[in-house]
């Protein structure tokens, strides 16, 4: 489940970056090698976890499978030509309305990560209904995130410096241990510590990305959270450090 979740969150930051200058563009293209060589290898990873925790390839197939017809699903609830010029050209005088219209087509086009979901789900073997209930959330949260405050977001990805803030998780991701706390601990069995690696993780890159933090920060949430509520992450936040003893 880590794995998937690392792949997610790699590939939705990314694509944040939809709305870059012509420049920033022809850049992202020629580091576009090194994105592939990244997310195949992310893809064997996964494979491989598949493997160990449902003794099959079923779940990943399914992944695979799902991810190359979820676009042309997409397509038959969303208008999605119509939708990235109206991105690029939406105003404060008229994003209202805009979402207003896309924002049930956004929701209807949830049925089209069904296929993706479950084979998240039987890739997580005999946790398969708490990790799909999870991915549910997740793809819930991503919803609710576009539509939040009429499209916000949007306005937030056009601005140079959520690019800069891109560029900067990704390379921190490392040195924030995205993630790989967890290896070999499905995401639905978490303790204190991996709770608490969670939080400090998410503390990492909100210090790394103080520029942009919010725009991004909510794009990271919308994977962080639906696993800290499944696993009650909560209530360790009320476990105070000790005091020390004060002076008289």
């Amino acid at each position: 489940m880590a794995r998937i979740i690392n792949l997610l969150l790699v590939v939705a930051i990314l694509s944040g970056a939809t709305n870059a200058k012509p420049s920033e563009t022809r850049n992202a293209q020629s580091k576009q090698g090194e994105l592939v060589s990244r997310i195949t290898d992310m893809l064997h990873q996964l494979r491989a976890s598949c493997v160990e925790r449902s003794g099959s390839e079923e779940g990943f197939r399914q992944i695979m499978t799902s991810i190359q017809s979820i676009k042309s699903c997409a397509k038959q609830y969303v208008d999605v030509p119509k939708l990235k010029t109206d991105l690029k050209t939406m105003t404060r005088e008229n994003n209202k309305e805009l979402f207003e219209n896309y924002c049930p087509q956004f929701n209807k086009s949830k049925v089209c990560f069904e296929d993706i979901i479950e084979g998240v789900a039987t890739c997580a073997g005999q946790d398969a209904d708490e990790t799909r209930a999870i991915a549910n959330d997740m793809l819930n949260n991503a919803v609710e995130l576009m539509c939040k405050n009429d499209g916000e977001i949007f306005f937030e990805t056009r601005k140079p410096e959520f690019h800069t803030c891109v560029a900067e998780f990704k390379r921190n991701a490392q040195d924030c241990n995205t993630l790989h706390f967890a290896k070999g601990t499905p995401m639905t069995r978490l303790g204190e510590a991996e709770c608490r690696a969670i939080e400090e993780t998410k503390e990492c890159f909100r210090d790394k990305l103080s520029s942009c933090k919010s725009t991004v920060m909510g794009i990271v949430d919308v994977f962080y959270d639906p696993i800290i509520s499944a696993n009650n992450c909560q209530q360790y936040k009320a476990i105070q450090e000790p005091v020390g003893n004060e002076v008289e």
